[in-house]
């Protein structure tokens, strides 16, 4: 019987090739797509999955009383406090970085992301040693750990154990000894690093690991098997305001495996993206089904009679279901290898949007996946057409008088609606989600960074930055220089400061930003009222106070020019001066968040980049030059820089990848769609081959014809946009709560979405209905 169901099948795919090869293509298409996204998304779920000690890791958190949202910085003192006073804890681990720092052995030096951790670090962390052990990885202040990769640029195959390499740190080298080598690791993880120190090695620049009011650490923990998770964050929810007692925020540990879904610094979670990609795809698999549902049972009418003579025969209902069934799926397996073929091909260009490095390896849980899909796919798209073309009666069958029309046009109307409804959704939601992200890369943000060249301040070039600075100075495209503690993202921040006039339960967290004289010349900031730093006034260095609009409206105070003001600083005494000037407020993080109050001082001690207005002229020759300058005073450092604007651009990395990706499936979904509407429009002129004669031969005109069968299209796509508009309007509403600045929502996406869609279904309809209404009165009488 299963021999007769095949042979069956493909007779009737050769029969009906145009018919096949469209329900093929289109099934191919989504079960592609399908699969990439399923692709995908099972690699953001497996984010540090595989360490073997991954279900009972946890990092801490720091989260305001009732707040959805936490940080994972705090003091080096927690973690050793939460081993030594509860028993659940059976390791800990701190974290320092990374941070980008040049490594050097011998004449060879590379910048690298360095991490300083306890040695407990490989207790929690399942690392592959390739050669050393975890036990003597970092049982000495000077040992060092590589990752792979990094080995091999520095030593080729040779064994490195043993061998000393120089690493900086604040201007200064420090010799360090390769402990051990480890395997890279995996794309799917949270840490990044190309090498680990002792964490103790961030006391070299006069920082501290073991007090509770420093915050610069990440802590992780593991647990005992049997430990009882929210037992535990009760316990230890006030532990920082035990030692810390204007501390207010919540101490909780938070699962490792759930942490890269659940944390982002800007922008939405990857939770979110996760969710709306596996949406998207089940849609888009949704669309090809539906294709294959409105083709089968449009063509229906072709299988009336075979139906009729089988049930005359004998065949039960039963069995021409499960013949029906077996045809969808042997169309289905069809289509996945249309699919794998698809996948191969597309998978570089998805990796280079997505920034993953998927790859397609037909192991037993993509196979289950593949196997599953096709028998969903297969049933569901198959079921109903079964279902239908089982049930015909043959007395009307074999009589031609119930069938002809090729299956409930109502149900094909509701399909067909869906389908398109789904894609201009898609498409008026990657159009807004496009101009989101022009928007924030566009937008004012309130310093100007075109043309301002960063890099970082590290050994000679910390030592002679004066000189450097007069010698670029000299250089005819080099506007200014300033040297400061970063820019977008390194910043301190306290909720220490005080003010003259300031209430005792006033307590605001503020960012500091430790800035030299020139910091407002290189970046154009604008005066709210009073001044800037000033090398003519010699209190500025010490005592002087410059504070954004943002922090004055916060503080609640007027007039605040020569009022007194006091801050902690991460390196150095407190700072006791007076408020000399207020800036305008300006962007200095992404525009996921709000203005922030920001204090700006002069602190030399902690400055950490150098930045380089130039004019924008010979660009390539003014770099050029500059590497010059630095190579003479650092040249054992390698001569890296980064322009400003493609830093900000940065930020907004994952939102340009999201964006990229919907409009790349909403391409997919579009094809899909108007594939089916090829097809549908390719059966319904067939249907009409002698109506269409007929009015020929009355003197209907060719364009007159073609807008009689475009017409009921275009309506079922003007109804489509009466339900994706309110759809989409909502959803992306819904996604512009991530940003603090959002572009306005305006008719314009709307409009240009629901007309550019009714624009493609009347290209896609009206070439088939313009080559049957082009053909000869003649042919079409004598059709059937």
């Amino acid at each position: 019987m299963f021999k007769n169901y095949v042979k069956t099948a493909l007779r009737n795919i050769k029969r009906h090739k145009g018919y096949s090869l469209i329900n093929v293509a289109g099934l191919a298409v989504g079960m592609a797509c399908f699969l990439l996204i399923s692709m995908w998304v099972r690699d953001e779920l497996s984010y540090d999955h595989w360490h073997e000690h991954a279900e009972n890791t946890y990092i801490v958190t720091f989260a305001e009383p009732g707040s959805s949202g936490f940080s994972i910085y705090g003091c080096g003192a927690i973690g050793p406090a939460l081993f030594d006073q509860y028993p659940e804890v059976t390791h800990f681990s701190r974290r320092f970085g990374p941070v980008s720092s040049p490594l050097r052995y011998k004449d060879k030096v590379f910048s690298g992301d360095v991490s300083g951790v306890d040695p407990g670090f490989f207790d929690i962390f399942s690392l592959n040693f390739l050669h050393g052990s975890p036990e003597s990885a970092l049982n000495t202040p000077d040992s060092i750990v590589l990752t792979k990769s990094t080995a091999l640029k520095y030593f080729g195959e040779e064994n490195p154990l043993g061998k000393v390499m120089n690493f900086e740190w604040w201007g200064t080298w420090h010799d360090f000894r390769v402990a051990a080598v480890i395997a890279d690791l995996p794309g799917n993880t949270h840490l990044e690093f190309d090498y680990l120190l002792p964490i103790d090695f961030v006391t070299r620049s006069g920082m501290t690991v073991d007090t509770w009011d420093a915050i610069a650490y990440k802590s992780y923990v593991r647990l005992r098997e049997d430990a009882d998770l929210d037992q535990l964050n009760a316990k230890i929810s006030g532990i920082m305001r035990e030692h810390v007692p204007e501390w207010e925020s919540d101490v909780k540990l938070f699962p490792i495996q759930d942490f890269h879904l659940h944390y982002s610094t800007s922008g939405a979670k990857a939770v979110t993206y996760v969710l709306v990609f596996s949406v998207i795809g089940i849609l888009i698999l949704a669309m090809a089904c539906i294709n294959f549902i409105n083709l089968t049972t449009a063509f229906s009418g072709r299988r009336a009679r075979e139906v009729g003579m089988r049930k005359v025969i004998g065949a039960k209902r039963e069995e021409l279901v499960l013949q029906f069934l077996g045809e969808s799926t042997i169309l289905t397996l069809f289509a996945l290898l249309g699919s794998l073929v698809l996948i191969w091909l597309l998978l570089p260009a998805v990796n280079a949007l997505s920034g993953k490095s998927l790859a397609l390896c037909l192991d037993g849980t993509l196979g289950l996946q593949m196997l599953a899909v096709v028998l969903l796919v297969g049933g569901a798209a198959g079921l109903y057409p079964a279902l239908k073309l089982s049930g015909f009666r043959p007395v009307s069958v074999l009589r031609r008088t119930s069938t002809s029309q090729g299956g409930n046009l109502l149900f094909r109307k509701i399909l067909v609606v869906t389908q398109f409804t789904v894609s201009i959704f898609l498409i008026i939601s990657s159009v807004l989600v496009l101009q989101q992200s022009l928007f924030m890369r566009g937008h004012d943000m309130g310093i100007n960074t075109e043309y301002v060249v960063n890099m970082e301040l590290r050994g000679g070039i910390r030592r002679n930055y004066q000189a450097i600075r007069e010698e670029l100075l000299r250089l005819s495209h080099v506007e200014d220089v300033c040297i400061t503690n970063g820019s977008l993202s390194k910043r301190f921040a306290t909720d220490g400061a005080d003010w003259e006039g300031r209430k005792p339960e006033d307590r605001i967290n503020m960012d500091i930003h430790a800035v030299d004289f020139e910091y407002d010349d290189v970046f154009g900031l604008e005066l709210a009222e009073g001044r800037y730093f000033s090398r003519e006034f010699s209190t500025d260095a010490e005592e002087a106070i410059v504070l954004n609009q943002t922090a004055v409206r916060r503080m609640g105070i007027e007039d605040p020019i020569g009022k007194r003001f006091d801050c902690p600083l991460p390196f150095g005494p407190d700072r006791n001066g007076r408020i000399i000037g207020v800036v305008k407020d300006f962007h200095f993080r992404s525009l996921h968040e709000p203005i922030a109050p920001l204090i700006l001082v002069i602190a030399p001690e902690w400055f950490t980049d150098l930045y380089i207005r130039l004019d924008g002229s010979d660009l390539s020759g003014t770099m050029a030059a500059v590497e010059r300058v630095i190579k003479t005073h650092a040249p054992n450092f390698p001569f890296e820089f980064r322009f400003m604007d493609d830093e900000i651009n940065k930020l907004y990395g994952a939102e340009v990848r999201f964006g990229k990706l919907v409009q790349a499936g909403t391409g997919l979904a579009l094809f899909i769609a108007c594939l089916g509407l090829f097809g549908l429009g390719s059966f319904m002129a067939q249907q009409r081959t002698k109506e269409i004669g007929i009015r020929k031969i009355l003197g209907a005109s060719t364009s007159g014809i073609v807008a009689l069968l475009a017409k009921d299209f275009l309506l079922w796509v003007g109804m489509a946009n009466l339900i994706a508009w309110p759809a989409s309007w909502w959803a992306i509403q819904v996604w512009q709560r991530n940003f603090a600045y959002r572009v306005p929502l305006t008719i314009w996406p709307f409009l240009f979405s629901g007309s550019g869609v009714l624009v493609i279904a009347w290209l896609t309809v009206s070439w088939r209905s313009f080559r049957a209404a082009s053909s000869k009165p003649v042919d079409t009488l004598r059709y059937e």
